[in-house]
């Protein structure tokens, strides 16, 4: 024993998953996952968060403000009947697949790969791109009105946007069979405009959406199979299928057949970063005993939403609309936007997220011209907290004194000063900072960091006259 030596080398678990698998059986190892946002920024800082990027020595370089959508999750869009569940879908969806689209010099930033103290571009070749898959159940939803919601010319809809008319859950896995195959035939993964917490690079399929819409009407073959109805003696009717379920058989089964599904979307989602939303209603759940029930804790008591406790698990994200204000230029108790502006103000709850646990809720506009607007929304929650500066009737972004509007002009007044638009992102984000979790732990970081740099330059140029100029660049830089 005494002439026996061992060689040891370092060997982390994620170089062995690579070196022990082949190239395709590889499983994915995600060390930090990003978030899309889709311009409600209110919306998209209460389920954000932040990633902090460190060196080796463990010392925070820099922190992302990580807001949106995340990567390849299932989110459950909740709400009585007329909430505009699918009208939202439909602008979230619209805004995360937009600058991965072909049509935008976007994506070839995307395909820029970091290393340390270099940049390298590599061109990633794909025949594909971003794509909005929309289930309907229903059977009811006009590429019209798509269109209108997403903004999409007749070109980028008919390219991006499809609706499949379906009516099983056999159905949906079919549909997520072909969204899969075409990701993985069609599109690379490309580089993701962020690092990870290690500064390594992100690399990932662009985003691409599908929307169930909606969960609650789906039919599950295997306990209402329309296709049960045959000619014949002993063939199945409607009335038989029917009485099947609403036995405690068939609930049971439905409960299995349910859990099974979004154990699949959740599953491929996050495989192939495919964003799925899955709208459903709020039911009326019926007294046990005499007493009201409360399914989930952001549900009212006597509230139900369908599919059980495993599909509600299952989901990364609910959110839940609950109307509370009309818009109308008539009424007295409606809020007015505009001659002829008809629609409602939501409450907008994640009452359910995995990547904010901070419970923070904000309003967000919809109108019949635009659905949910980005915007409108983010300028009316801006002006209900103050933070919307008032001259006379008159409002105006903090910085931009120069250009004011009203809620009923901002739209005209916006296109004539474009540069309002950044002025007004940029204010938003300091103003919804505040939102995410850790706040403070991530704003020392920041001012450690612009302290340090701060000193290396006063220590590198001393007291020559260009190093206070250097130090309002720097601190410009930060900030924006």
């Amino acid at each position: 024993m005494g002439g026996l030596s061992f060689m040891i080398q370092d060997m982390d678990f994620g170089k062995f998953l690579s070196d022990s698998f082949k190239q395709n059986e590889i499983p994915v190892v995600s060390t930090s996952k990003i978030q899309y946002p889709t311009g409600f920024e209110y919306l998209d800082y209460n389920a954000g968060s932040y990633l902090t990027v460190y060196d080796e020595d463990e010392d925070p370089i820099y922190t992302y403000h990580n807001v949106g959508i995340q990567r390849g999750s299932v989110n459950v869009i909740i709400a009585k009947s007329q909430g505009g569940k699918t009208t939202l879908a439909l602008a979230l969806a619209s805004a995360i697949i937009t600058p991965y689209m072909k049509d935008f010099e976007f994506i070839r930033n995307m395909s820029m790969k970091h290393a340390r103290g270099n940049t390298k571009v590599k061109e990633v070749p794909f025949d594909g791109q971003p794509i909005i898959q929309i289930l309907d159940t229903e059977k009811t939803l006009p590429v019209d009105y798509v269109k209108k919601v997403s903004q999409f010319t007749n070109k980028q809809t008919k390219s991006c946007i499809m609706i499949n008319p379906i009516t099983t859950d056999k159905d949906v896995i079919k549909c997520l069979e072909q969204h899969v195959r075409y990701k993985t035939t069609h599109m690379q993964k490309v580089q993701m405009p962020m690092l990870d917490m290690y500064g390594n690079p992100i690399m990932e399929y662009p985003p691409t959406v599908m929307i169930l819409d909606s969960s609650s009407q789906l039919l599950l073959e295997d306990c209402d199979d329309p296709a049960m109805i045959k000619k014949g003696k002993n063939a199945a009717t409607i009335s038989s299928i029917y009485d099947s379920n609403v036995q405690n058989t068939s609930g049971a089964r439905r409960a299995k057949v349910i859990t099974a599904l979004y154990s699949q979307l959740v599953n491929y989602a996050d495989r192939f970063n495919i964003i799925i939303f899955s709208i459903n209603h709020i039911n009326k759940m019926l007294p046990i005993n005499g007493i009201p029930v409360k399914q989930y804790r952001g549900l009212r008591a006597g509230e139900t939403i369908g599919g059980g406790e495993k599909a509600i698990y299952l989901a990364n994200t609910i959110l839940r609309l609950d109307v509370i204000k009309n818009v109308s230029s008539t009424g007295s108790t409606s809020i007015n936007l505009g001659e002829d502006v008809s629609g409602f103000i939501s409450i907008a709850s994640w009452i359910k997220s995995k990547t904010n646990s901070k419970s923070n809720t904000c309003q967000l506009v919809y109108t019949d011209r635009a659905g949910y607007d980005p915007l409108l929304s983010n300028l009316y929650q801006m002006k209900t907290d103050g933070d919307l500066k008032e001259s006379g009737r008159f409002l105006y972004v903090p910085g931009r004194e120069d250009v004011k509007f009203t809620l009923k002009n901002f739209r005209e007044v916006y296109g004539e000063h474009p540069d309002l638009l950044v002025d007004t992102y940029r204010c938003l984000r300091d103003i919804c900072a505040k939102r995410l979790d850790n706040p403070d732990r991530a704003a020392q970081h920041d001012k450690k960091l612009m302290d340090d740099v701060r000193k290396d330059i006063h220590d590198e140029f001393g007291k020559s006259e260009d190093v206070n100029d250097m130090d309002d660049m720097f601190a410009e830089l930060i900030n924006s």
